[in-house]
């Protein structure tokens, strides 16, 4: 006898017994991975905060980093500013070595001709001296042109001049002014009778000042008087008479007058060539080839002090009076 088959039920309990097992575990498996996927974004997380801190703190040694470059920058700028002002600073200063340099040059070549002249001048008195004289005129008036009749005296009455009587100089000689002023006295004696005179300080002042712009009537009396006035005068002057001469040409100069400027100094300290220059411009010479104004010097050099000043007034004098008809002499004590 055949054994009859069982009916197969398709949802047996075994059959649910497997799903809900299957759903278990997957539910289980989903459980676990949320406790996993946490664990994983907190250690996501710590690594990404410790890679920021990181980055942080490198971006902060960056900024350090270029603080100090910016900052180095800064000096080295600064620095680079110093080299370039101190670079042209020794430019200016090699330069105006340079022209100093030259400048010596020039005023030693300057100094070494006024010196050769010097010495034939003084050889030539020398031999003056000792020639016996075939007249008795005043040795102070030779050379001096006598065809003026207007004179005008310039007179350096700065402190180098203006010695007081008393005074004596390193080489025990007697200081200039008394000198200066019987020198003047014997250049006047020279012109015995003149239509006009006029005396100016260095700096073109009036020394008679009631007399600015006129011409002071000569006689032997008003002479004294003048003298007077000049011995006595206070002001003190620059020394250097080339604004006393331009004054005296451009306020008296008169076509019509022949005039004699004498120039009393002892030191110059300017270019001789630059004065020569202005003074022909303002006293040239007319159509008959003669100047109105002659200048002439009476010059004092200071032998106690033989600087390049006193021997450059020498070769001042010099060129002026050969250029402007005149003469000049020398007065060595």
């Amino acid at each position: 006898m055949k054994r009859q088959r069982r009916e197969t039920e398709t949802f047996s309990l075994s059959f649910l017994d497997c799903i809900c097992c299957g759903f278990g575990a997957v539910i289980l498996l989903f459980v676990i991975s949320l406790g996993a996927e946490s664990r994983i974004i907190e250690g996501m997380q710590e690594a990404v905060e410790a890679r920021f801190r990181a980055l942080n703190a490198e971006l902060t040694a960056t900024e350090k980093e270029t603080a100090e470059l910016v900052r180095q920058r800064s000096t080295a700028t600064a620095r680079l500013a110093e080299l370039e002002a101190l670079a042209q600073s020794l430019e200016r200063a090699a330069s105006s070595a340079s022209a100093e340099e030259e400048t010596l040059a020039e005023e030693i070549s300057e100094l070494e001709t006024i010196r050769a002249d010097r010495r034939r001048e003084l050889a030539d008195r020398e031999e003056a001296r000792r020639t016996p004289p075939g007249r008795a005129d005043t040795p102070s008036a030779v050379g001096i042109p006598l065809d003026r009749n207007y004179l005008i005296f310039v007179i350096d009455t700065s402190g180098s001049m203006r010695a007081l009587p008393n005074f004596f100089d390193l080489t025990g000689r007697r200081g200039l002014w008394p000198e200066a002023i019987r020198q003047m006295d014997a250049a006047l004696r020279a012109y015995p009778a003149v239509q006009g005179l006029q005396f100016l300080d260095a700096d073109g002042r009036h020394i008679i000042e009631s007399s600015a712009g006129e011409w002071l009537p000569d006689s032997p009396a008003q002479r004294r008087i003048y003298m007077e006035a000049v011995n006595r005068y206070q002001r003190f002057s620059q020394s250097n008479p080339v604004p006393g001469i331009q004054t005296a040409i451009q306020r008296y100069r008169d076509p019509d007058k022949r005039i004699a400027i004498f120039v009393v100094g002892d030191e110059f300290g300017g270019n001789v060539q630059t004065v020569l220059n202005r003074l022909e411009r303002i006293n040239p010479r007319g159509a008959n080839g003669e100047r109105t104004v002659s200048i002439n010097g009476l010059a004092f050099p200071t032998p106690a002090f033989p600087g390049i000043t006193a021997l450059r007034y020498a070769d001042l004098m010099r060129e002026v009076a050969n250029a402007h008809d005149g003469a000049v002499i020398f007065y060595i004590r």
